[in-house]
């Protein structure tokens, strides 16, 4: 492929034999470094031919698989680009749903800088936009509309820019839709896949202190309270930390007219958290710590403390080697400290007990002390 780059139809002969090659129990006895050799050639292709619908969906044949996409080490930014400029292009459903499959996979994995560019591009969100609008109008479940969201909630992650663009183009009434018109659809699976990854998405959105007046209305509130009511745990969860990022910004003019909203949405927040129980995995995987320190820190909202907490404490007793050095680095263990510190007249007492259990997880761990009876706090009800 590399010596022939100027000759089309050794690409698309070429891509085809790699597609047979890297399939099934073959591809499972390649050496990644030819697997990475492989990759670089087909992105080289992709670039070479953007508007060569045949040999575009070669590439993205080879690539959409698991195996490729996250056991591979490649340059997975510049795959993202390709990839989008090939949305961009083409309207065949193949080619959208591999290139969504594939993105909505690659956002993950890729730097929140990387991220911040790739979702920043106008034209790659309002396709995204589009895509999903599509979807929507005939109320589809499949998996293009799942992955488009999927891809829309991991581009927007950590990401004001992103975030800012996503609003910019109209995307909080897009997916705000989606919650409403996916309600009261028969298939009660697809309604919580769909429904979580659109309260996943606005969680972004609402982490952005200046996009945050546009969801202080009373009707996305009331939306959100409802959410809290989810069957789904993760929608819960998400719905929780929508609120609680909206109830850290107490000083924002949003809230003066809807003061009431406020005080019975605080109360209603702490009262579904110390209901939730921890589910047996993770519900969500964090890349840092950072966007907690201003709801910890937020000693106007009591719910946004609980919430932080509830959610710290969930990923590190799932995976304490991973988070727990996390608290350190981002700064969060001294909010925690700090928290745990507090008199009861200065706090509640499921943020202050969460917050001294917590704590003496973290030390339990780092001594080599933990045992089973350190991995549920004691104001979670559990089932």
């Amino acid at each position: 492929m590399s010596k022939n780059i100027d000759h089309v139809t050794v690409q698309m002969a070429s891509t085809a034999c790699l597609y047979n090659l890297t399939r099934e129990e073959s591809g499972t006895r390649i050496h990644p470094d030819s697997m990475r050799l492989a990759v670089h050639h087909i992105l080289e292709s992709m670039a070479k031919y953007p508007s060569n619908e045949q040999l575009q969906r070669n590439c993205l044949l080879i690539l959409c698989t698991d195996k490729m996409l996250v056991e591979v080490n490649f340059d997975k930014y510049r795959c993202a680009k390709l990839v989008m400029e090939c949305l961009c292009k083409f309207e065949d459903t193949s080619i959208v749903r591999m290139v969504l499959a594939i993105v909505s996979i690659l956002a993950a994995r890729i730097t929140t800088e990387q991220t911040s560019s790739l979702a920043s591009n106008r034209q790659y969100m309002t396709r995204l936009l589009e895509i999903t609008r599509d979807k929507l109008m005939q109320r589809s479940t499949d998996c293009i509309m799942k992955f488009a969201l999927s891809a829309l909630w991991n581009l927007t992650d950590e990401s004001p820019v992103a975030c800012q663009t996503f609003t910019e183009l109209d995307g909080i009434s897009l997916v705000m839709d989606c919650l409403n018109k996916y309600e009261d659809i028969d298939d009660a699976e697809a309604k919580v896949q769909i429904q979580t990854k659109v309260v996943g998405l606005l969680n972004n959105i609402a982490e952005v202190k200046e996009l945050r007046e546009m969801l202080i209305t009373r009707r996305f509130i009331d939306t959100m309270r409802n959410s809290l009511k989810s069957d789904s745990s993760e929608q819960r969860y998400f719905s929780g930390g929508i609120l609680a990022n909206l109830l850290s910004d107490s000083t924002n003019a949003a809230w003066d007219d809807l003061v009431a909203e406020y005080r019975s949405t605080e109360s209603e927040v702490i009262t579904a958290i110390s209901h939730w129980y921890h589910p047996e995995t993770a519900m969500v995987a964090y890349r840092c710590f950072r966007p907690f320190i201003p709801l910890l820190n937020s000693f106007t909202s009591l719910a946004s403390q609980y919430w932080a907490l509830w959610a710290v404490h969930h990923v590190c007793t799932k995976d304490p080697t991973k988070y727990v050095p996390m608290l350190t680095r981002d700064g969060v263990y001294e909010c925690i400290v700090r928290l745990s510190m507090q008199s009861e007249d200065t706090s509640c007492s499921q943020v202050l007990e969460l917050a001294r259990n917590l704590h003496d997880f973290v030390s339990d761990f780092q001594n080599g002390s933990l045992n089973d009876q350190n991995l549920l706090p004691t104001t979670i009800e559990t089932k």
